[in-house]
């Protein structure tokens, strides 16, 4: 057993901010080492936090509110979900190609299954399974 003694830190920062509002939704990669955050200007970015590179941003500006994000663990795919949809995207060099669409009434959360075969959306008190 590990324990912490006074004074002592087990933890350090290795990647630093890199939005210019708050962040309010944020999600990792599973097998990638890649984070993704949406800040409060709906500005979603994809950062690598080993070469503390930011490879990927999108702006989301004139949507809706966004309630949720996720990445699946290969890195390849997210799923943005706002109160009335899903979207899947793919990640490209340079953008987000959109892959899909879900009419979803009152989404709050999204999430890809460990392995990433489906993905699951919270609407109300259910919750609904598909396959990515």
């Amino acid at each position: 057993v590990d324990t912490l003694h006074a004074g002592e830190n087990h933890f350090s920062k290795f990647l630093g901010a890199s939005h210019n509002a708050p962040i309010q939704l944020m999600t990792v990669c599973g097998i990638k080492p890649l984070i993704v955050t949406l800040c409060s200007n709906k500005m979603l970015r994809v950062m690598n936090y080993m070469s503390w590179e930011c490879e990927l941003v999108k702006d989301f500006q004139n949507t809706d509110e966004i309630t949720s994000i996720d990445i699946h663990s290969s890195g390849s795919l997210i799923l943005v979900a706002w109160r009335d949809r899903v979207k899947q995207f793919s990640i490209t060099m340079d953008d987000l190609d959109e892959v899909g669409e879900i009419s979803m009434r009152q989404c709050r959360h999204v999430r890809f299954a460990n392995g990433g075969h489906c993905f699951a959306c919270i609407s109300g008190v259910a919750i609904y399974l598909f396959r990515s």
